[in-house]
């Protein structure tokens, strides 16, 4: 009996760049690698897919772009605490930023971002605590999201690929 050896059958696919990040607003070009059982490349269809939209999208080419609308930027705080941002120069519409990042652009926490869990009109409540209690040299920004990770994956619509690991996208607002 003669069997018939598959190729071109895709076993294993590799996103490449498998670590990257990202600062909002920006893009990133990925490629996926796919081998058969004998390590040998294939070309086959598939189709690109972020697990988190609402960080970064990605096209059908494999361009992947940051979502994290920027609400606020380059407000300075006036205070606060490690749970809090005070911002009284402004007047916020109360818990209209429930759900949105905070992220510190510049001063005492920078790089760091947090989930809102409230506001008021000065102050914004933050899910987990900054490494210190914000101060005048804070600097942040307000986005739709957007900060932390997704994973960018390339799927084999046939066959289906065993061994497929997942790019993971870093994205900072």
């Amino acid at each position: 009996m003669l069997r018939r050896r598959r190729h071109n059958t895709p076993v294993s696919v590799a996103v490449t760049p498998a670590t990257p990040s990202l600062t909002h607003p920006d893009t990133q070009q990925f490629t996926a690698t796919m081998a058969n059982v004998h390590g040998n490349a294939v070309t086959t269809a598939g189709a690109w897919s972020s697990s988190d939209p609402i960080k970064a999208t990605i096209s059908a080419s494999g361009l992947a772009t940051t979502v994290a609308d920027v609400l606020l930027s380059g407000q300075t705080a006036t205070g606060g605490t490690t749970l809090t941002v005070v911002d009284a120069g402004q007047t916020h519409v109360v818990n209209a930023y429930v759900g949105k990042t905070l992220a510190v652009t510049a001063g005492t926490n920078v790089g760091e971002s947090r989930t809102i869990v409230s506001n008021t009109a000065t102050t914004f409540t933050v899910s987990a605590v900054f490494t210190a209690a914000t101060d005048a040299t804070t600097v942040f920004s307000v986005t739709n999201g957007g900060s932390g990770d997704t994973d960018i994956n390339f799927a084999v619509t046939r066959p289906v690929v065993t061994d497929a690991t997942p790019a993971v996208l870093t994205v900072s607002p």
